[in-house]
């Protein structure tokens, strides 16, 4: 944290003393967040774009990289499901059946399984992040934001890339792509990545597998896109991931005094002077080392998918847009909750998840502009799915518990979107949504009754809002917005109640946020910032319960959350040579709630009534700072830090005070290369610089008497090349 705030510091002073002495202003970044090409600065979403170029240095590899370097987003595992929270509201499960309320796109296709929110970066055009309600001009409703994915498209003239890798772990990477015409009016583009390592945690039992948190990715995409005639164009994409990585081993620390067995504080658990009384006595507070007495824990997903879209300018005010897409994934995950090689009373303690699904959805698109006054847009979307999901305890006291759940849904809806500029400086904003959802489950029980059950919700959200250009470089918007979520379901180890598989209560929302964005320092610095309030209702999210003796969790509505907060970016040029990019964000957050959650020794409880969302820190930051070094013969070097730093944060709703993150900081340091030419390129970087220990989540089942850990990656070192061909 003392480095971060030394280099804001630094950056800042510099930017105060130093003259204007180059012409040189900030690029232009061009977004399609409301369905067309627009400036980001006159946009009036609160928006975080990176480029192609950004993410190359940045060096993202997964979506939770583009988390990191996005004010007031977070990203969470709890091993099993990735949690993406924007401006505190986001979704805690353990179920792989569950939406959550960030919406995931690729090319504005909806990722509706959390499973498929692992899949890797690669070969991209731009990174969008939207803050707040969107469901005006995006296919799936969502409450929180969205992130979109824009893959790079094929091109008119023949170009590519080839770039090969290492580091620490044994780490191998190679990503490749070639683009180019395939014959008149037609082009194609083939990517690549491949990324291994050897995993960066050993297991200290003498029995099981050696290496665990493992990557071994290949995945794929192929595209075709063809003029039809000179007015329509029509892009097919096909996308497959094969990932067989091996999950992590569970850190744990005990909840009780090692003489006494009597529960200890806080302090001393987190100060790893406890124990587990009943299954090992020894915590494992070492991110790098842990016990399980399996040969591997199981973190796959197969994936693939097949997209279309086929885009029509009927005349020169309208254009119909349709987007087909299809997707297909399979998911296996293991876990040793109890992380140890001993059985303990309760036996064997993996468990095994696994999912089987599909989704298809359909969107039409209608944009006209009604002179120079006017642009609108106006849509249908459908979509559907179906997910198999089987979670089992195998020999959990000498009994194999499984819960099998099939979980179907059909939504559809339709929208409207329009600008109308009032004055040449004013324009006005709205939006609205109509959907239609429903969802249907069958439980199958190992022990106990089968279930069926459903929901239907229909919500009319929207949106209205006004700009104000105050001038050619500056705009101050304000806007008032609603979203949904729809019924979800528990089903998660039911454990024989087949009534708590029934569906909770919608999910509602509605912010209220004011808005600048501004160039400025002769087109130097760029800032763009908003400031909110949001009130929800009826948060969906897994509470720890206790059913027949046993400890579960349970997905259900746990109450009502008041967030009042802002989120900032700016980007400057202090030289010629030396950039800077800064982010902040805050967030004062609350829930009321008759709800409890129950954890650790004899079920303690704690009341979710006047605490704060889960993966909501008060105070965030991230950045990046580059310097560049020019040579005459050797091209372009330069030196860069990335930075984030969070505030303190808990992981469940109850704020259970085992399950908290206290305030920490991570830097990364690169060395960027590119030749004269600019055909190769490559960087030497170190991320986790201070190799600091951290937890990426954690959580203590009712009943248990163990805080089980998931931690963050350790320091973690590398090196590429690459060669650009063709087209520059």
């Amino acid at each position: 944290m003392t480095l971060i705030i030394r280099l804001i510091t630094a950056a800042i002073c510099v930017a105060a003393v130093l003259p204007v002495v180059y012409a040189q202003v900030l690029e232009e970044i061009i977004v399609t967040a409301q369905k067309r090409e627009q400036s980001l600065q006159d946009v009036s979403v609160s928006i975080t774009a990176f480029s192609s170029a950004d993410i190359k240095r940045f060096g993202f590899q997964s979506q939770s990289d583009v988390a990191a370097q996005v004010p007031n987003m977070l990203y969470q595992d709890n091993g099993a499901i990735p949690f993406y929270r924007i401006r505190g509201q986001g979704l805690t499960t353990f179920a792989d059946t569950n939406e959550g309320p960030v919406a995931f796109y690729v090319d504005d296709v909806y990722f509706g399984s959390t499973a498929t929110h692992r899949l890797q970066l690669f070969d991209l055009e731009r990174v969008e992040v939207l803050r707040g309600p969107q469901g005006t001009l995006y296919g799936r409703n969502t409450t929180a934001g969205l992130v979109n994915f824009i893959t790079a498209k094929p091109t008119d003239e023949m170009e590519g890339y080839l770039e090969v890798g290492g580091g620490a772990f044994a780490h191998r990477i190679v990503e490749g792509a070639m683009s180019g015409p395939l014959a008149k009016g037609a082009r194609g583009r083939v990517s690549f990545k491949y990324n291994e390592d050897d995993g960066w945690q050993d297991n200290d039992a003498p029995v099981g597998g050696d290496d665990f948190a493992v990557t071994d990715i290949i995945t794929g995409r192929a595209q075709l896109e063809f003029d039809l005639g000179n007015s329509a164009t029509l892009w097919i994409k096909a996308d497959y991931q094969n990932d067989t990585s091996t999950a992590q081993i569970y850190g744990y620390q005990g909840l009780y005094d090692p003489v006494t067995l009597d529960p200890c504080s806080v302090d001393r658990i987190l100060a790893n002077e406890c124990v587990n009384a009943l299954s090992f006595p020894t915590p494992t507070p070492d991110p790098e080392r842990g016990f399980t007495e399996r040969e591997r824990l199981a973190n796959d997903i197969r994936f693939w998918d097949i997209n279309a879209k086929l885009s029509w300018k009927l005349n020169n005010q309208l254009e119909l847009v349709s987007i087909t897409a299809y997707q297909n994934y399979k998911r296996i995950y293991h876990e040793d909750f109890d992380a140890t090689h001993v059985g303990g009373i309760f036996g064997n303690t993996t468990g095994i998840y696994t999912l089987d699904g599909d989704q298809f959805s359909q969107e039409l698109q209608l944009h006209g502009t009604y002179g120079n006054r006017a642009t609108w847009v106006t849509g249908f979307f459908y979509y559907e799915d179906e997910k198999r999901a089987d979670s089992t305890l195998p020999e959990f006291f000498g009994t194999d518990l499984d819960t099998i759940a099939i979980v179907e849904t059909k939504s559809w809806a339709v929208f409207g979107h329009v600008e109308f500029d009032l004055t040449d400086s004013l324009r006005l904003i709205g939006g609205v949504r109509y959907t239609d959802d429903e969802k249907t489950e069958d439980v199958i029980l190992l022990l106990g009754p089968d279930g069926s059950f459903s929901a239907e919700d229909s919500e009319l959200t929207g949106k209205a809002g006004i700009d104000w250009h105050v001038s050619e470089n500056t705009l101050i918007y304000g806007s008032y917005a609603t979203g949904f979520k729809a019924s979800d379901f528990s089903n998660l180890l039911l454990f024989g109640d087949t009534d708590a598989a029934a569906p909770v209560a919608p999910e509602t929302l509605w912010t209220v946020e004011g808005g600048l964005k501004t160039t400025f320092w002769n087109g130097r610095a760029r800032f763009n910032g908003a400031v909110f309030y949001t009130e929800a209702q009826d948060k969906q999210g897994t509470v720890f319960a206790t059913a027949g003796g046993f400890p579960v969790t349970r997905f259900l509505n746990y109450g009502d959350a008041d967030v009042l907060g802002a989120d900032m970016d700016l980007t400057v040029d202090l030289t010629e040579r030396l950039h800077a990019r800064l982010g902040l964000g805050w967030l004062d957050s609350e829930l009321s709630s008759d709800s409890t959650i129950e954890i650790g020794p004899a079920s303690t409880s704690f009341p979710v009534d006047g605490g704060e969302l889960p993966g909501a820190p008060s105070f965030s930051i991230n950045g990046i700072v580059s310097y560049l070094i020019p040579t005459p013969h050797y091209g372009n070097f330069t030196l860069q830090t990335e930075f984030t730093y969070y505030d303190d944060q808990y992981f469940d709703v109850g704020n259970n005070p085992y399950n908290r993150q206290d305030a920490y900081g991570l830097v990364n340091l690169r060395l960027l290369w590119e030749s004269e030419d600019r055909r190769w390129y490559g960087q030497a970087f170190t991320e986790n610089v201070g190799d600091k220990k951290y937890t990426s989540f954690s959580f203590t089942g009712a009943g248990f008497d163990a805080r089980n850990i998931i931690w963050g990656k350790p320091r973690w070192w590398g090196i590429k090349l690459g060669r650009r061909f063709g087209a520059l």
